[in-house]
C-alpha cells in the first residue's frame, strides 16, 4: 500500500489548484443496545472525512479519527481505523470501498485512509426515495399502484425503480459473497452501505469486520466461538444476539433485513412495539418475530428473504444461491415496454456492475 505525506495529498486527490476542505462527521454505530441488567451503549466512533474539491468535483475522501474525543473512544477509534486499513489492503472488489493510500502514522491521530468518494449512503437514498416514490412505501405492489390514477410514464418509472433496487441488492450480495470467500464477516446497516460515483452499492467501514479463524471453529460447518458482540441490533442475527457461536450465515440474515429495507423503504421492525433494544432482541431471538411480508415482492423473492432470516442458521442459503435468484429476478423483471431511457439506465447500471465484476475472480 502506497503511503503519502501531507504534501502529496494534492496529487493523490487530483486537486492541483483551488484546494478546499469540507468536513463530514460519520458515526460507525448509531443505535443503543441493552445487553443485561445495566444499560450498555454501543461505542460511537466519530470519523472526520476531509473532502478535497476542485470545481465542485470530488474524487477522494480522507478518513481520520476526529479530534476532541475522550481517551477511551479515541483509543478504540484509532485501533478500528488501523484495523480497517489492514482489511482494505487485502481485498479488492467493485462493490467494496477502495483504499487508495494512507496518510500519517498508524496509531496516531495523524493517520488517515484515502478512499474513493461516495455520493451518499443507502440511509440517505432511502430517505430520498421515500419522497420520490411515495407509492412504494411499505412495499406496496406495483400492480395495485397501476390500478390507481397514475400516468403511464409514472408506472414505468416505478417499474424501473423496482429493477434498480434489485441491482442494488445484487451488488450487496456479491460483495458479501466475496468477503465470505475470505472468511470475513462484518456489521451491516444502511449507514455502512455507500453509493459510488458510478451508481454501484458498495460496502464501506470495515472497523468492525472480523476474519473468522479455523482455530475458533467449534461447531461445523459455520459455528465460530463468539467474541464481544458488536453490531446494529435491527440487523443482528439471533445467534449473535444471544452470544452463541456464529459464522458467515449471520451476514446472510443481515442481508435479508437489508433487502426488506430496500423494498419497503422503512426500517425493519418499525411496526413492532418495543421499549428497548433488549426487548427487541428477545422478540427476534426467542419469539422469532420478523418483519411483515411485502406485497411488491414476487413469491420467489419473499421466499428468499424468509429463508435468509431463518432462525436456524443452517437453513439459510449460500450467497451463491442468493446471487442466482436475484439475477434471475432482474432478467425476468426488465420490462421491454418501458420507455427506453428508464430501462436503459437500469440496464446501464447492471452492465457497468457486471463489467467491473468481470475484472475480478470472485
Amino acid at each position: 500500500m502506497y503511503k503519502i505525506s501531507k504534501s502529496e495529498i494534492v496529487l493523490a486527490t487530483r486537486c492541483c489548484k483551488d484546494l478546499r476542505m469540507t468536513t463530514t462527521r460519520c458515526d460507525l454505530l448509531d443505535e443503543k443496545k441493552d445487553t443485561g441488567n445495566e444499560e450498555h451503549h454501543e461505542k460511537s466512533i466519530q470519523m472526520l472525512c476531509k473532502m478535497h474539491v476542485r470545481k465542485n468535483q470530488y474524487r477522494y475522501a480522507i478518513k481520520m479519527v476526529m479530534e476532541g474525543l475522550d481517551y477511551d473512544t479515541k483509543t478504540c477509534s484509532i485501533v478500528d481505523l488501523a484495523k480497517e486499513a489492514c482489511f482494505l489492503q487485502q481485498i479488492k472488489h467493485p462493490n467494496i470501498i477502495r483504499l487508495r493510500a494512507t496518510v500519517g502514522e498508524p496509531g496516531t491521530l495523524s493517520f488517515g485512509l484515502v478512499l474513493d468518494r461516495l455520493t451518499s449512503t443507502l440511509a440517505d437514498e432511502v430517505l430520498k426515495w421515500n419522497k420520490q416514490y411515495p407509492e412504494c412505501r411499505q412495499g406496496r405492489r406495483i400492480a395495485v399502484v397501476n390500478r390507481l390514477f397514475v400516468s403511464r410514464s409514472r408506472k414505468q418509472q416505478l417499474g424501473a425503480f423496482y429493477s434498480h433496487r434489485l441491482v442494488a441488492a445484487l451488488d450487496l450480495a456479491r460483495a458479501l459473497r466475496f468477503l465470505h470467500q475470505h472468511n470475513i464477516v462484518r456489521d451491516l446497516k444502511p449507514e455502512n452501505l455507500g453509493i459510488s460515483l458510478r451508481g454501484h452499492l458498495i460496502l464501506v467501514d470495515f472497523g468492525c469486520a472480523k476474519e473468522l479463524k479455523e482455530k475458533d471453529l467449534i461447531e461445523h460447518p459455520d459455528g465460530y466461538k463468539a467474541s464481544s458482540t458488536v453490531g446494529t441490533v435491527r440487523f443482528m442475527a439471533p445467534e449473535v444476539m444471544k452470544g452463541l457461536p456464529y459464522g458467515l450465515s449471520s451476514d446472510v440474515y443481515a442481508f435479508s433485513l437489508m433487502m426488506w429495507l430496500l423494498f419497503s423503504l422503512e426500517k425493519p421492525f418499525k411496526n413492532v412495539r418495543f421499549v428497548s433494544m433488549k426487548e427487541l432482541c428477545n422478540l427476534v431471538s426467542e419469539k422469532d418475530i420478523r418483519p411483515e411480508p411485502l406485497p411488491i415482492l414476487t413469491g420467489d423473492m419473499q421466499k428468499l428473504i424468509e429463508n435468509c432470516w431463518s432462525a436456524n442458521r443452517a437453513d439459510r442459503p449460500s450467497l451463491d444461491h442468493v446471487c442466482s435468484i436475484l439475477r434471475a429476478e432482474i432478467d425476468a423483471t426488465v420490462n421491454p415496454s418501458a420507455e427506453s431511457h428508464l430501462m436503459d439506465r437500469t440496464k446501464h447500471i447492471l452492465d457497468i456492475s457486471l463489467h467491473s465484476l468481470s475484472q475480478y475472480s470472485d
